[in-house]
């Protein structure tokens, strides 16, 4: 349902949270920092804008995932970057203009206080500060 109230669509993953860990589907685990720390353990969909989601940086805290390349849109001022993970799309889109060869890898990065996390049910159970 959350993916319907943004263009492009919010990007998604689940997570399990445990021991103040985060466990994301399709591989990786890191500190439940940002939003994840105030989250009971349990599981958990995580929804994340495209503009939120960036080329890793090394960027203290962020988490960051393997990504493959499967299509660069360039718009003039931004590029829509098509990325596969673990058979699930994700956009990211980026300032500026980048050329990607789809298949290219790419090590995309994640503010864990950039992020809508869903129970379950689809209940909304955290979300960033809107300032």
């Amino acid at each position: 349902m959350a993916e319907l109230f943004s263009d492009p669509p919010l990007n998604t993953v689940g997570i399990e949270k445990k021991d103040g860990a985060v466990s994301y589907r399709g591989g990786g685990t890191a500190p439940a920092n940002g939003l994840y720390a105030g989250l009971a353990d349990g599981a958990y969909s995580v929804g994340f804008r495209a503009h939120q989601l960036a080329l890793a940086d090394g960027a203290a805290g962020h988490h960051l995932f393997p990504t493959t390349v499967a299509l660069t849109e360039i718009t003039g001022s931004e590029s829509f970057v098509h990325l596969r993970r673990d058979g699930v799309n994700w956009v990211a889109v980026l300032p500026g203009v980048h050329e990607f060869p789809p298949g290219h890898a790419l090590e995309a990065a994640l503010d864990p206080n950039d992020i809508f996390v869903f129970a379950p049910d689809g209940r909304l159970v955290a979300a960033p500060d809107p300032a």
